[in-house]
Parts: structure tokens; sequence; C-alpha cells
């Protein structure tokens, strides 16, 4: 089976139903994790395009495992993690029995208080390029400690020795993954097959309309596309 094939029938073992022109949407974190596990175990290789204007070719969609709720972008081809709270997930499809047309997934973002509450706004690192957006860095270090490092001296002071050895300065810096947490109800995430050729523009969807909703989404597209 190929991309498209895997993803098709990773939807149908959640019973989701997959016909040409329709979107899904689905609001139970439970059923999404296991289609985004499914989709994982079955290697369908994804793209991506987000509001925060952050792209992948190659992103692994998966269930955060320690924080019931969110879920992780992991973005094989940049060394970074994006993280958000999961409010809802529509699946588009085109032509179901067209190789290229791609199936399509838009992501909801919910407003994450709690994790807001955890982390004072004083004691935060905001995104190196964050236009007071709600996007936040951390790191994890496994040198350090597990979990991930959200405080703005650790990430302030570790950042900096990773840029003073890019360049060129002999120093010693740890292992280290980027993580970014985003934490504001938006249309977040766009994703696609990646094999398939035939697709909307996402990138700039997803990008010009992040304050919209699921439902403006289905509203937007219901001349064409039916909901299931």
């Amino acid at each position: 089976m190929n991309g498209k094939e895997n993803f098709l029938q990773s939807a149908l073992d959640c019973g989701m139903k997959m016909e040409s022109q329709t979107i899904v949407k689905i609001t139970d974190y439970r059923k999404v994790s296991e289609f985004l596990s499914r989709l994982k175990q079955r290697n369908v290789q994804l793209g991506m395009d987000m509001a925060s204007l952050t792209c992948s070719g190659d992103v692994t969609i998966v269930a955060d495992p320690y924080e019931f709720g969110n879920i992780k972008l992991i973005e094989n081809d940049n060394s970074c993690i994006d993280c958000f709270k999961f409010k809802g997930l529509l699946i588009m499809n085109t032509d179901i029995d067209d190789p290229e047309s791609a199936p399509e997934m838009y992501f909801e973002a919910d407003d994450d208080v709690e994790w807001l509450a955890e982390h004072p706004e004083e004691t935060r690192a905001p995104h190196l390029l964050s236009k007071n957006d709600g996007r936040y860095e951390g790191l994890e270090i496994p040198e350090l400690g597990p979990g991930v490092f959200y405080d703005k001296e650790t990430v302030d002071k570790y950042m900096d020795l990773d840029f003073r050895r890019c360049n060129g300065e002999n120093i010693y810096v740890p292992k280290m993954t980027r993580i970014i947490r985003n934490t504001r109800r938006e249309m977040l995430v766009y994703a696609n097959v990646q094999e398939c050729k035939k697709r909307h523009e996402g990138n700039s969807i997803i990008y010009r309309f992040r304050k919209n909703t699921c439902d403006d989404f289905i509203k937007g597209f219901s001349k064409y596309y039916k909901l299931v």
C-alpha cells in the first residue's frame, strides 16, 4: 500500500468515513490519538505548514504521551518539535480514487490555559520570531534531566551557547532539542500526505485564516465539500 492508501485505511480503522469531496471533523482526543498512532505505525510520510510560518517536509504527528490533550509535531528535517493543545481536526478528501489527490488535515489548537498558569509570564522565553503570538521556546536537554526546560534563564543560556558554537567557537554544547509551545486558539496546522501532489495551497490558507475555527473552515469549503 502507498502512503495515501495507508492514510485512508488508518482513518477507516478508526471509524471515519472516507469519501470524495468530503470533510470529517473530529474533536475526540482519544480518537485522534488512535488515528495518529496508526499513521505512524504505517509510516505515512506527512508534510506540514503552520500559522507560525514553520514548515516541514517530514513531520511525525503524535499525541503527547505525557500531557493528555496535547499534540506533538516532530519535525524530522528541522530537529525541532512544536506542541499545542488539541481542539479539533478536519480531514478533507477531494478524490479518493486519484492517487495524486492528497488527503489533507487542518488542526485547530486550543488556548493552553493550564500551561500558561504553570509558567508565569516573566519566566517564559518568547519564541525567537514571536510577536506576542503566544509561542514560547523550550529545550529538552537530557544531560540536565528529563522533561522540557521552559524557563527563560535556561533557554537563553543554552541557545546562546549553541549560537556561539555555530559561529566557530570551540565550546561544548550538550545535545538538545528545541521545543516550541503554541498556547493560543487558532487554526494552527495544515498537513498532507507528502507523496500526493494535488492539494490546496494549505500554507496560505492556514496563515491567512488562522483566526478562524474548524466550523468556519467547514462553512467556507461547503460549496465543494460536504461534512460526513
